[in-house]
């Protein structure tokens, strides 16, 4: 992705870069994503053992072995993984 549009409206001035602004447009993204979560019923775990669970920051390789970096793996209750 050559371009990425922030989420939010962020303050400008000289000490915020793109780089800054882009990363504080993701960071309360995903609070907003862990919130609406929250208020959906669903619990923060450290594994996805049951229904109703989520985890944050997972690591996990992808198809081709590289390292890659999940913000949110929920386990839906209908749709997810069985336990």
């Amino acid at each position: 992705m050559k371009e990425q549009l922030a989420f939010f409206e962020l303050p400008e001035g000289p000490g915020l870069s793109r780089h800054d602004a882009a990363h504080e447009s993701n960071t309360k993204f995903c609070i907003e994503v862990e919130e609406t979560l929250v208020h959906c019923g669903y619990n923060e775990s450290p594994n996805l053992e049951s229904a109703w669970t989520y985890i944050k920051n997972n690591s996990f390789k992808d198809l081709y072995g590289a390292n890659r970096h999940s913000a949110f793996v929920i386990n839906h209750p209908r749709l997810g993984q069985s336990g």
